[in-house]
């Protein structure tokens, strides 16, 4: 991180407003104070249980902080972030988009090794290679994910990235859980290319329904909100495996029929997630329009260097 400084200094550009600047230290403060302690309380709850005072009292404390944040971004005249933010409601569903896509992929990330080591009996190693073919799709297909946004929209990609996403997630609770870590690798490479197709996008998505003003905050809330899914997700489907275990009962999918059935309800829970991502999805706002205005500008922006 050291060697980056240098770095970012020379190549990233000054940008910011020239005139008065604020900032809400307050408002910032209370947002960081609800956000860790809901995490703090999920992960209590997964430690001494959901009806501990420590998991609960997290949970209010999240809950009063968040509403005094509110409070304060509606009486303050420089909010942290413009209420209006939050009316805006292809915005809102691109960062309901986000949160549920990251709970699942960081989850099904942490939860892949856990099944395979616990129920498999492979080395972290060999854990380490299932994952493999997820990394290398997500490597390769991210970067054209986000130029065919550019040309055809934001909500075919997100769409089709997010049905290949679920599809493989329930693929791995129905029939890969206890099974070969073939199977499993073949759903991870679902959940890699599923991700990188509606990931990009969906930041694109965010991005274009925000005013020029709003961008940077806006951005910001939305990355903290993915990173809020990633760390949520381990702990809410680590508390229901726990759950499932002490049951058990059988898999809550009718079509699973192998010998790890909370593996398989924990990749149904994700599935459940990528569902309610997709849903959503369907309150995208399309970007088509803002791109052919923007290469207008800049085709016109360089004619104008030309005749210069």
């Amino acid at each position: 991180m050291l060697l980056l400084i240098p770095i970012a200094l020379r190549v990233l550009p000054d940008g910011g407003s020239k005139g008065e600047r604020n900032f809400d230290l307050a408002g910032g403060a209370l947002l960081g104070l609800a956000a860790g302690l809901f995490l703090f309380g999920i992960t209590q709850g997964q430690v001494a249980g959901f009806a501990s005072i420590s998991s609960w009292g997290s949970f209010v404390g999240a809950g009063l902080a968040a509403a005094l944040f509110t409070r304060r971004i509606t009486s303050t005249p420089h909010p942290f972030v413009s209420p209006k933010l939050f009316r805006n409601r292809a915005y809102v569903a691109a960062v309901v988009v986000g949160f549920f896509t990251m709970l699942a992929n960081v989850s099904a990330l942490v939860f892949v090794p856990l099944l395979v080591v616990e129920v498999n009996g492979l080395s972290p190693g060999a854990a380490g290679l299932a994952l493999t073919p997820g990394a290398v799709a997500l490597a390769i297909l991210s970067p054209l994910s986000g130029r065919l946004s550019d040309r055809i929209g934001v909500r075919i990609p997100i769409l089709a990235g997010l049905t290949v996403m679920a599809i493989s997630v329930f693929f791995i609770s129905a029939f890969g859980a206890g099974a070969s870590p073939i199977l499993i690798s073949i759903g991870m490479l679902g959940i890699g290319a599923g991700f990188a197709f509606s990931n990009p996008p969906t930041a694109n998505a965010a991005a274009n329904t925000l005013p020029t003003e709003e961008v940077g905050a806006g951005m910001g809330i939305f990355q903290g909100l993915l990173f809020l899914g990633g760390g949520a997700g381990p702990a809410l489907i680590g508390a229901f495996l726990a759950a499932r275990k002490e049951a058990s009962s059988g898999a809550i999918n009718p079509l699973y029929g192998l010998d790890a059935a909370p593996f398989s309800d924990a990749f149904l829970a994700m599935a459940l997630a990528v569902i309610i991502a997709l849903i959503a999805a369907f309150g995208l706002r399309e970007n088509i329009e803002t791109n052919k205005q923007s290469e207008q500008f800049q085709q016109g922006e360089a004619l104008k260097g030309e005749s210069q």
